[in-house]
Formats: structure tokens, C-alpha cells, sequence
């Protein structure tokens, strides 16, 4: 007499078989509908549906007001630069994943403007061990800018969306002078 074993081809061949056989058959039922689901005029084999609900789109926040900012992170550039210097290069993309959508206030000195369409403005800015950063901001949200020169301290607000051993870009920035912080 021959001993039968499991092995894990009769396993997974078991399972499929099983699995196939419940999806038809989920697949072909026939939901029971109870007598009061129904309707009284005219009897049918139909299921009755739910009424419609009509849905309005909600705002996600009210019109007149911007969402709240998250809390400003205590981490400057170079903690951020200091641990991508220390892992090798393989891993930058993973470790880079744990500062996007960081909220940091960084200061910086200003080298660059350029306007986008929308209202949309560049900044480009150096920091003082030379990491360039690169800022998006509205134009509403850098006007203390508009006549200051190459090499401004400036301090810039802004999330996280880029970062590497030289640079770091920014998104959603509002952009001082700093000594219209102050």
C-alpha cells in the first residue's frame, strides 16, 4: 500500500481547486430576497434596490480660510546632509523617504527669482555651507523679495519635497527677508 504525503504542489493545487469552485459559485447565486423588499403591485424575481442618494461635494476646509500648516520640524540641512553622507549611496532614495512632507524653516541667502505661470514663483537660495535650495512659493507669499539684491539673508518656511547631498527643494514656501523677520 502506497502512504500519500502532502507535498506543496498538492497543496496549492487543492487550494486552487477549492478557491475556483467558490468563486463560481459566489459568482452564480442567486440572492434571496425577503417577501417585504418586494414590491405589492407586481411580484418579481428582481431584487428591489436601495433608494438614490444624492451626494453634494463638501469643501475640505471653508473657502475663505488655508488649511492649518503642520508643526516646523528642528532638523536643518546639514543633520539632513550628515545622514545621507553616512549611508552609502544605495540607500539615499529610502532614507530621503523619511523627510519628504517636512515642514523646516531654514535660513538661506538669496540668489535667485524667477516667475511661473499662476502666480507662481521660483526661489533659488544658498545656505551658508553651500546647499542650494530650490522654493516654489505664490507671489503673494515672497513679496519682502521684490527689491532685495543677490545675497539676502532670507528665511524660508516651506515643505520638504526633494532632498539630496547638495540641494533640497521646497513646495507651499513663504519667504522672508530676514530682517523683515525681525
Amino acid at each position: 500500500m502506497k502512504d500519500w504525503t502532502l507535498s506543496d504542489t498538492v497543496i496549492t493545487a487543492a487550494i486552487t481547486t477549492v478557491g475556483g469552485i467558490v468563486v463560481a459559485w459566489i459568482k452564480n447565486r442567486k440572492p434571496k430576497v425577503p417577501e417585504t423588499a418586494r414590491p405589492a403591485s407586481a411580484p418579481s424575481q428582481e431584487p428591489a434596490l436601495p433608494p438614490v442618494v444624492e451626494l453634494s461635494p463638501a469643501p475640505i476646509y471653508p473657502p475663505a480660510t488655508k488649511p492649518t500648516r503642520p508643526p516646523v520640524s528642528q532638523l536643518s540641512i546639514e543633520e539632513i546632509v550628515s545622514v545621507l553622507k553616512s549611508v552609502p549611496p544605495f540607500h539615499h532614495d529610502q532614507i530621503k523617504g523619511n523627510y519628504l512632507g517636512l515642514r523646516v524653516r531654514w535660513e538661506a541667502l538669496l540668489t535667485d527669482v524667477s516667475a511661473r505661470s499662476g502666480g507662481i514663483v521660483n526661489v533659488a537660495a544658498d545656505t551658508a555651507d553651500y546647499h542650494y535650495l530650490s522654493c516654489e512659493a505664490q507671489r503673494d507669499d515672497v513679496l519682502s523679495l521684490i527689491n532685495a539684491p543677490a545675497k539676502t539673508p532670507i528665511i524660508i518656511d516651506g515643505t520638504l519635497t526633494g532632498v539630496g547631498v547638495g540641494h533640497c527643494n521646497l513646495t507651499d514656501c513663504v519667504i522672508r527677508a530676514k530682517a523683515a523677520v525681525n
